[in-house]
């Protein structure tokens, strides 16, 4: 069973940013056809939590079972389904970074948000930095 520690959740999340194109973007065609942003598509990690999750040895076909879902719950389903465990803290962590691509920068008040993957990782980073200093009771 897979075992997800926030150092190694950020670690392949890392890996994962590293391995698109400097400001890469979560494509707005896909959250068109989909109505929303896919963990998998076709059989591949699409969106950021997907990818990251399918980096640490999550199988992309257990993820893809609960699209439409914010990441926390599909952790929790995982873990229901023996797919993996996680630090209490992997939630939130998750969880800022998904919440950063998904802004659609399409509506004109949030056109000039930073909605790509490294602005997500960094929100991930910092969730975990302020969990670390403060714990998770105040979030």
């Amino acid at each position: 069973m897979i075992h997800l520690t926030v150092a190694d959740y950020l670690a392949a999340q890392d890996r994962v940013v590293a391995a698109k194109p400097e400001g890469y973007v979560y494509p707005d065609e896909l959250r068109a056809i989909y109505g929303s942003c896919q963990y998998v598509t076709d059989g591949k990690a699409a969106c950021i939590a997907g990818a990251t999750l399918v980096e640490m040895g999550v199988p992309a076909d257990a993820i893809h079972k609960h699209e439409d879902n914010p990441v926390e719950t599909v952790l929790n389903f995982l873990k229901d389904e023996g797919v993996l465990t996680f630090d209490e803290a992997v939630g939130p962590v998750a969880y800022a970074a998904q919440e950063v691509q998904d802004i659609d920068t399409r509506q004109s008040w949030r056109a000039e948000c930073d909605n790509s993957w490294a602005a997500a990782n960094r929100a991930s980073k910092d969730k975990a930095l302020f969990i670390e200093q403060y714990g998770m009771e105040l979030l």
